[in-house]
């Protein structure tokens, strides 16, 4: 049985620029089933953790709905260094692993257990190595962008 059912006409919810409307996105998007939550141990698995704000808030309604426990598996590296070639990145400073190490991480969300791939499994699990990687490892595959350089 499905734990959460989730609404698919909410969309990605980092993107989300307001804080309140983020949080309401959260609730609206994912509905826990008390019924098939209470008392369990659970796996929550997602893509990346950004800024951190969606996982934290999905542990606390999971909680809420009573699961026990609830372990974190990421199907990333450790999202450390902004993008300013794809998708709209906050600052470094903004990201959730801005300064803080798995532990530190997994205390922030509330989390039982915390684990990412590593860049060496997800390349492996990809079969290639040739994509960009800079919000893993921070290095770019071209010089990043400066708008002072552009007339």
């Amino acid at each position: 049985k499905d734990g959460i059912i989730k609404n698919r006409y909410v969309g990605r919810t980092f993107l989300t620029t307001d804080e309140n409307e983020r949080k309401t996105d959260i609730f609206i998007k994912l509905n826990p089933i008390k019924e098939v939550l209470k008392d369990k141990e659970i796996i929550l698995v997602d893509d990346s953790i950004v800024k951190g704000s969606t996982t934290k808030r999905t542990i606390q309604m999971l909680k809420n709905a009573g699961c026990k426990k609830v372990h974190v598996r990421i199907s990333s590296p450790i999202l450390k260094h902004s993008c300013n070639l794809s998708m709209d990145t906050p600052d470094a400073s903004e990201l959730m692993a801005y300064n803080r190490d798995v532990e530190e991480i997994r205390k922030s969300i509330n989390a039982d257990s915390l684990y990412y791939i590593s860049m060496e499994g997800l390349l492996k699990a990809c079969g290639q190595d040739e994509f960009c990687d800079n919000c893993f490892t921070g290095n770019y595959p071209i010089e990043p962008y400066q708008e002072d350089l552009w007339v």
